[in-house]
């Protein structure tokens, strides 16, 4: 199984492949390039295949299952 871990900080957003054992792939975003996470997320899809979850770390609180990040303006549900 291979599982989409992230770090969505409020200046990069780090993206990697874990298997299981290991992490692996690891590529690092700038925020202020991207327009919202999810373009990072599919640059990583197109350079590295499909995945079968994901799991991601994300700067700030949790309020209904969504953050309002507050360095980038993004708006990030669940």
């Amino acid at each position: 199984m291979k599982i989409l871990v992230g770090d969505i900080g409020g200046t990069n957003t780090r993206l990697a492949l874990f298997d299981g054992k290991a992490v692996e792939e690891i590529a690092n975003y700038r925020n202020v390039s991207l327009g919202h996470p999810s373009e990072a997320v599919e640059e990583y899809m197109m350079a590295h295949g499909p995945f079968d979850a994901v799991c991601f770390g994300v700067a700030g609180p949790v309020v209904n299952q969504a953050i309002q990040m507050m360095n980038v303006g993004w708006y990030v549900e669940r």
